[in-house]
């Protein structure tokens, strides 16, 4: 799992930004090969998800290529939201209601010999996990 908390955004650093992506536009070695919105329930919440199936190329050692499914999810003002779009909304409402611009990035991924192994692995660790990280993140922002 990885996570980017971000708080002050500027111009420079932001949450939702072009250069945030799971695989960069210049990326040679790991080949995305499609996108979807998946949904998880973790502590009876529903959570909807941006899911990634990544390839990268066969290695000497292995012959088939390995498959990655990555799952985004940004954390803003308390909620978890799938798009770009609506967590760009979510982050200029909290400005607004005086809340602040604090926001987290989350990617939660996992390497198998299959997609479906993959995503499995991801669903168990997002099921488990988002919630009890989203009580952090809150945590974080109300110390500010």
């Amino acid at each position: 799992m990885f996570v980017a908390y971000y708080r002050g955004q500027d111009a420079d650093r932001k949450l939702v930004s072009s250069l945030n992506e799971v695989v960069g536009l210049n990326e040679r070695t790991w080949n995305p090969m499609g996108t979807a919105r998946v949904s998880v329930e973790s502590a009876g919440r529903g959570i909807v998800a941006q899911s990634t199936n990544i390839q990268a190329p066969p290695t000497a050692d292995r012959t088939s290529p390995k498959a990655l499914v990555a799952w985004r999810v940004y954390w803003i003002d308390g909620r978890f939201v799938a798009s770009n779009v609506e967590a760009k909304l979510r982050n200029a409402l909290g400005r607004l209601l005086g809340r602040g611009d604090d926001g987290a990035a989350i990617v939660i991924y996992a390497d198998r010999d299959s997609f479906e192994d993959a995503a499995a692995a991801v669903r168990a660790f997002a099921a488990a996990n988002l919630t009890p990280l989203g009580e952090v993140l809150q945590q974080t922002h109300d110390r500010r």
